[in-house]
């Protein structure tokens, strides 16, 4: 079914852009930290919005995959239940919630987080 080439094709290219942008995010941070400098607010305001994309993305990647299995998805004998329910359980800490990417607009806007632990 075409569909199910789309989603599949579409849910590779979620994850991996999602790898990717924070996996370069944590690159920055780590070069910095190898030389002694402290990641500044911007670099943590961008490794923070790469996390909760990252997870975001990974969810709409599940459901993407789960809309292409049709019936099969709902059955626990088949791993798709499975998935979503994990992706439902990580999007759902802390640190990949809407408040976190709040944070890091109230950053990109000059304000301070509103999480302590930004």
């Amino acid at each position: 079914q075409a569909f199910a080439q789309y989603a599949v094709a579409k849910a590779e290219a979620l994850v991996e852009s999602g790898s990717l942008y924070l996996r370069q995010s944590i690159a920055d941070i780590w070069r910095d930290v190898q030389i002694g400098a402290a990641a500044d607010l911007a670099q943590r305001a961008r490794a923070r919005r790469a996390c909760v994309q990252a997870a975001e993305a990974s969810a709409e990647a599940v459901d993407l995959s789960c809309r292409a299995a049709g019936g099969h998805a709902l059955f626990q004998s088949y791993p798709f239940e499975r998935a979503l329910r994990d992706v439902r359980g990580a999007i759902a800490q802390i640190t990949l919630q809407r408040s976190t990417m709040e944070d890091a607009g109230r950053v990109a806007f000059g304000l301070s987080p509103a999480s302590p632990t930004f």
